[in-house]
């Protein structure tokens, strides 16, 4: 009788360490396995990877599956190109760390390829996991909108000045405003020419009141655009602030502001409210 009661508790003593054992090595007692961590991915952008026909306004946003750590995103872990030339950035991390707002310096020209590239192994999240490219992106690709494309009527001819590097802005009834530039033997111009819908050009358009090129432009809510800094040399060495406005139906331009810094080749971003934001760029700011 003892004999047999030393075997069943015997068994009930190797039972008792096998579910020990199972929770020990994190397992339970039916035999499932531990849980695996969480991925850290890129769950989508804006614009989309292989966007064609994006707006110039120089601004990704990225999405990611868990907060971000945002030590590691910097320009050295997140890099961006445009037509394969590098260009500077600016990265703002959202409150819930999930959503990072890369703002892109430069000028984005007409049918330029852009090309934002994440470091998989130094883009982490909070508890320090690297991104993980088979649940998402780390390179994004996407290629802004060529006037050639959207003006119906065929495509828009060749400025009839040479210009380098001008400002061109869609007005509100289709029309483009090209303005400045640099010409050919580094003469800096203030003209400016308007291409309408059947890719006609109007030579009536009013001057800039100050010549430049590698300036920006934007269209504000009421129609007008805002057209500021930019280079006033044919070297590029030297930067303006100053700010003007172009009025659609006079075709004029009248001096207002200025920007806090001078700068050129950056890009202007309109925000939902209206307001008018300068980002990046050359210059002392």
């Amino acid at each position: 009788m003892s004999h047999s009661m030393s075997h069943r508790a015997l068994f009930g003593l190797l039972g008792i360490l096998c579910l020990v054992a199972a929770v020990g090595c994190g397992g339970d007692s039916s035999g499932g396995s531990s849980k695996r961590a969480s991925p850290f991915f890129v769950t989508g952008s804006v614009p989309a990877d292989g966007e064609t026909e994006v707006e110039p306004l120089g601004l990704a946003r990225l999405h990611f599956s868990m907060p971000a750590d945002p030590a590691t995103l910097t320009a050295a872990t997140v890099s961006v190109t445009v037509d394969e030339e590098p260009a500077p950035t600016e990265i703002e991390l959202s409150p819930d760390g999930q959503t990072a707002e890369i703002s892109i310096g430069g000028v984005l020209p007409p049918g330029a390829e852009v090309v934002l590239v994440l470091d998989e192994e130094e883009v982490r999240n909070l508890k320090g996991r690297r991104l993980n490219k088979k649940k998402g992106p780390v390179e994004l690709r996407f290629t802004i909108e060529s006037p050639e494309e959207t003006i119906s009527g065929g495509s828009i001819p060749a400025s009839l000045t040479g210009r380098f590097l001008p400002a061109a802005t869609r007005l509100s009834d289709g029309r483009v405003l090209m303005s400045g530039g640099l010409g050919s033997t580094g003469e800096v111009h203030s003209s400016a020419e308007v291409i309408a819908a059947d890719a006609s050009v109007d030579l009536a358009t009013g001057n800039l009141t100050l010549g430049r090129w590698g300036h920006a432009a934007a269209r504000m809510i009421d129609g007008r655009v805002l057209t500021a800094g930019g280079f006033t040399d044919g070297a590029g060495a030297v930067t303006t602030s100053s700010v003007e406005i172009y009025d659609p139906a006079t075709g004029t331009f009248e001096a207002t502001g200025s920007l806090v810094n001078a700068r050129g080749t950056f890009s202007l971003l309109r925000t939902a409210d209206g307001v008018i934001l300068a980002i990046g760029g050359a210059g002392t700011y």
